[in-house]
């Protein structure tokens, strides 16, 4: 059975943080989702996140679905996606963690220092680990750091804005993956970690996590 859970609040002023999940239309195994970060102290940096996320996921959405566990596919979402918001005036650079899920294979594409951790029984790995930070999406010369992974369940996926990871350190991050088993209260774990001394975010935290328990669907 597959459990979604999901948390985006602001650090300071504006949440720039998105995130989109959705079930393809042509066949409901499949799960796409994005997550991203809208770069601060420029301007449109909310509006670049959130015109990512909804144009990769709708084009993904337009895609049949078994090209989108192919690699090529999301280096062409991306690339499409980055020109997209070149071309608009009110969007400015944004990071992006985008993906497919179905039948126990992951495969996607980054760009900036959002993150996905997997974790399954036999590994625990940063998918996005070696992706580009520069140029950014929208810049129209981003580069795609794409990713494939075989999901055996049970299996977790946790994707992250730099809020989370960044202020709640990956040892904590992985520690709440691999111990806690309700996705709700590893959000809230993670989040807590996130916290500065005073109890507020130093910056914006969105975390997604996808859960697969190996239980049939009643």
């Amino acid at each position: 059975m597959l459990h979604i859970a999901s948390d985006t609040q602001p650090g300071y002023g504006e949440n720039q943080d998105a995130m989109v999940v959705l079930r393809h239309p042509r066949d409901p195994r499949l799960l796409l989702a994005a997550v991203a970060d809208g770069q601060g102290g420029q301007p449109g940096g909310k509006a670049a996140a959130h015109q990512a996320c909804q144009a990769i996921v709708q084009a993904a959405s337009k895609c049949w679905p078994g090209t989108l566990l192919w690699a090529r596919s999301w280096k062409r979402l991306l690339a499409q996606t980055d020109r997209a918001l070149r071309a608009d005036a009110d969007a400015g650079f944004t990071t992006l963690v985008a993906f497919a899920i179905m039948r126990g294979r992951l495969c996607g594409v980054a760009c900036g220092d959002s993150a996905l951790l997997a974790v399954t029984r036999r590994d625990v790995r940063v998918l996005t680990e070696g992706q580009m930070k520069n140029p950014p999406l929208g810049s129209g010369q981003a580069q795609a750091f794409t990713f494939k992974f075989a999901l055996p369940p049970p299996w977790t996926i946790l994707t992250m804005t730099d809020g989370a990871w960044k202020f709640a350190g990956w040892n904590q991050v992985w520690e709440y993956a691999l111990e806690t088993s309700d996705p709700e209260a590893m959000i809230e774990g993670i989040r807590c970690a996130a916290l500065q001394p005073g109890g507020s975010l130093q910056d914006d935290f969105t975390l997604l996590v996808v859960q697969e328990d190996g239980k049939p669907q009643p």
